[in-house]
């Protein structure tokens, strides 16, 4: 499901369980932005299950800026498949929060992770032999 103002102002109030972020962990095989883990070399994600990342996989950002529940923040989500893949309701996965201080330090982490997605496209592609599909990584956001 998308994320949208309303599912971030819902997450937010489940607040401390929405997580405030607080870097990259780096394990033996993946990467781990709060609860949502990238395998390093295979092509999935966990989230609480495993699921194959896809061309467009990748991470942004979403601005949290609800002053009548005292939060201004950015918003982490990961969006798996891009629009165009699954058109009717991309699946998105929120995955944390940092104060509008830490753009920069987020900025730096989503950049990080998403050249790490386009590393595994890249051996993907490398090991097949196939090109990518027309649009990928195209934003359609």
């Amino acid at each position: 499901m998308s994320v949208t103002d309303e599912t971030l102002k819902a997450a937010c109030g489940r607040w401390p369980d929405f997580p405030r972020l607080e870097g990259i962990r780096e394990l033996e095989h993946e990467y781990c932005l709060g609860l949502l883990h990238v395998h390093k070399t295979e092509g999935y994600f966990r989230f609480g299950w495993a699921m194959d990342t896809s061309p467009t996989s990748r991470f942004i950002k979403r601005r949290m800026d609800f002053p009548e529940a005292g939060i201004d923040a950015w918003g982490v989500v990961f969006r798996p498949f891009d629009r165009f893949e699954k058109p009717d309701d991309p699946p998105e996965f929120i995955i944390g929060w940092v104060p509008f201080a830490a753009e920069e330090e987020l900025d730096g982490w989503i950049e990080f992770l998403n050249e790490e997605l386009m590393k595994q496209r890249q051996q993907r592609i490398d090991a097949s032999g196939d090109l990518p599909a027309s649009g990928a990584g195209a934003d359609s956001s």
